[in-house]
């Protein structure tokens, strides 16, 4: 029987990792950035257009909260996912860098 494998490239795996990790924290700080933005116009808003605006930013705040818990949901599977990768048994692998299926 002719033994099955699937090819692993460690280097690529690191590399998309440390790409998954930047992606996320470019969410991270366009979440800020809106936040900010949301937290200095506030100020700015009088009478009516205020109450709606304070309605707006805080349903606002509620979604960036839901999204940063979605973040760290995704940073925690991205961590685990690398380390059950990386953590596999090298000698497992099998020549041009495949790992074997059991």
């Amino acid at each position: 029987m002719a033994t099955q494998g699937v090819d692993l490239d460690l280097e690529l795996v690191k590399k998309a990792t440390g790409e998954m990790y930047q992606a996320i924290e470019n969410l991270r700080l366009s979440v800020k950035a809106v936040d900010s933005a949301s937290d200095a116009a506030r100020a700015g808003w009088k009478g009516d257009a205020n109450a709606s605006f304070v309605t707006t930013s805080q349903a606002w705040s509620d979604e960036s909260d839901k999204l940063n818990q979605k973040l760290d949901e995704l940073t925690k599977a991205t961590e685990d996912a690398t380390q059950t990768i990386l953590g596999m048994d090298e000698d497992a692998f099998i020549p041009g860098g495949g790992y074997t299926s059991l």
